[in-house]
């Protein structure tokens, strides 16, 4: 886990949820403006036109690869009276449902040439930094809206608001960080020869992967192939597993490095999230938060500068611990078909063959070295 300093703004209007900066004397000449460093600029072009506002809670993203024990962080953060994190809103995607596609830019532009927004906001934000400031707008304004709506918390406690949606705030995150350079970045990291079995069963939770999943063809037959083996019906049974049906692995190779591909881009898009946003940046080890659990919550909760209480701590944990959501297996005990599959690490044990463990060490190996999952490539 990546404990982060406090967190200290370079140039301060008013500080973040309604700390007032210190007063300046008014006849003292003012100093030139600071510029911001090279990782705290946005990547587009324009004024960053983006900082935080006394009495309005901060923006909160998490992103992290699928299957990395999201739903469980993020159900805990939600909880927190002082904190809202919707989940999977899929806000930014880089797809046509995304907010990147919200905005009609030909209306801005057209906007933009009237005389007078041409004459203030054209000139104070530029082309860019207006379409900027719309998008950045609407997000948080749906956030917002989304918090009031919900009704049981008090708005004006709220220190932090924001949303869930794993891989694509990893594989989005430069968009992001150019919208919100003042937000903070929540990321989960997990083995990711856990995530692949975990993911792959996920895609076994639908009917028809061939056609809903939006999976390479060669893919999605691998998939179909290894489901009719892996995954049983409403009663039980699987299709093709019989007592006297041939195995089939659970992965293909093309199912593999798909899987294992988009793990490697979503470590890369959280060190990359790291690297932009600094000490706004918050790194959660799924493998750490199953063994310490409270430790993991009380550290979070006091970055985020929340109230931290041991009782609501042990509370929020004992509502959300697997077993509850799970209808009461215990860690361990799979359901193939469930949301809360097995909740355990080093569960890809149960399913590599050598080929698998081959294929991955050749695709993301290194890796798992450089993040201390192994300590060499002999496993």
């Amino acid at each position: 886990m990546t404990q982060a300093p406090a967190i200290r703004p370079v140039v301060v209007v008013a500080a973040e949820n309604g700390q007032h900066a210190p007063q300046q004397d008014t006849d003292a000449p003012s100093a030139p403006p600071v510029p911001p460093s090279p990782s705290a600029t946005p990547t587009g072009s324009g004024p960053i036109g983006a900082k935080a506002v006394a009495h309005e809670p901060g923006m909160l993203f998490f992103g992290a690869n699928r299957r990395s024990g999201t739903t469980w962080l993020a159900s805990i953060l939600n909880a927190h009276p002082e904190l809202v994190c919707r989940n999977e809103g899929w806000i930014l995607t880089g797809k046509e449902s995304g907010a990147d596609h919200w905005l009609d830019r030909e209306a801005v532009r057209r906007w933009l040439k009237v005389p007078a927004a041409a004459g203030t906001y054209g000139r104070l934000l530029g082309e860019a930094g207006a379409e900027r400031a719309i998008r950045r707008g609407m997000i948080r304004e749906l956030v917002k809206q989304a918090a009031l709506a919900e009704g049981w918390k008090d708005y004006a406690r709220i220190k932090w608001m924001g949303d869930k949606t794993t891989t694509h705030y990893c594989t989005q995150v430069e968009d992001l960080f150019d919208l919100f350079p003042d937000a903070r970045f929540v990321y989960m990291l997990r083995d990711g020869r856990d995530v692949v079995v975990s993911d792959l069963f996920l895609k076994f939770r639908d009917h028809a992967p061939l056609r809903d999943f939006d999976l390479p063809l060669d893919v999605a037959e691998e998939v179909a192939r290894a489901r009719r083996f892996h995954y049983p019906d409403a009663r039980g049974h699987a299709a093709d597993a019989a007592p006297d049906a041939r195995p089939v692995p659970l992965f293909g190779p093309r199912s593999l490095e798909h899987f294992t591909t988009n793990w490697v881009r979503c470590v890369a898009g959280g060190l990359r999230a790291k690297e932009l946003y600094g000490d706004r940046f918050y790194e959660v080890r799924y493998e750490t938060m199953v063994e310490h659990p409270k430790r993991t919550v009380t550290d979070l909760y006091a970055w985020l500068g929340v109230e931290v209480d041991e009782a609501f701590i042990d509370s929020v944990l004992d509502r959300t611990k697997f077993e509850k959501m799970a209808g009461g297996r215990k860690r361990g005990e799979a359901d193939p078909r469930a949301e809360w599959r097995k909740g355990i690490s080093g569960d890809w044990r149960n399913y590599f063959t050598q080929d698998d463990k081959d294929r991955f060490k050749r695709l993301a190996g290194e890796l798992l070295i450089e993040l201390d999952y192994e300590r060499d490539l002999n496993w």
